[in-house]
């Protein structure tokens, strides 16, 4: 099972299409930044590390840890280590960072199905780490 870790603006989009979609499928454009365009970003973390997960809000604004998505069907989900090989400098820009643990990292770069009942909401103690 993995976990896809998200804000409060974006659970509607996903509660209705009942899908995560890579960024670069959204509906709006989201913020220039080359990880989120391209992949589906999810973890093997049931219990969430900002900075493990690069989820620390240092380039945007929003809270990455308000909810929490299950997700099983994972046959397009690949490790990030694999992926990454494709990637080097998106790589070293994004292991790099204090604290970074992309051996917990899973993309895909197609829709990726979620768990309905989708939404849980993540404790306050555990998003303030």
């Amino acid at each position: 099972m993995l976990y896809h870790y998200t804000c409060s603006h974006s659970i509607e989009g996903i509660n209705e299409q009942r899908v995560l979609l890579p960024g670069d499928q959204l509906p709006m454009a989201q913020l220039n930044m080359p990880w989120t365009t391209q992949f589906v970003w999810l973890t093997d973390m049931a219990v969430p590390d900002r900075a493990s997960l690069g989820l620390t809000s240092n380039f945007i604004r929003c809270d990455r840890l308000r909810y929490c998505y299950l997700v099983t069907e994972t046959a397009e989900v690949h490790p990030w280590s694999v992926v990454a090989r494709d990637f080097p400098e998106l790589r070293g820009q994004i292991e790099q960072a204090q604290g970074a643990r992309p051996a917990h990292w899973f993309v895909s770069r197609t829709p990726v199905p979620v768990h309905m009942p989708a939404v849980h909401r993540i404790p306050e103690s555990v998003m303030d780490r």
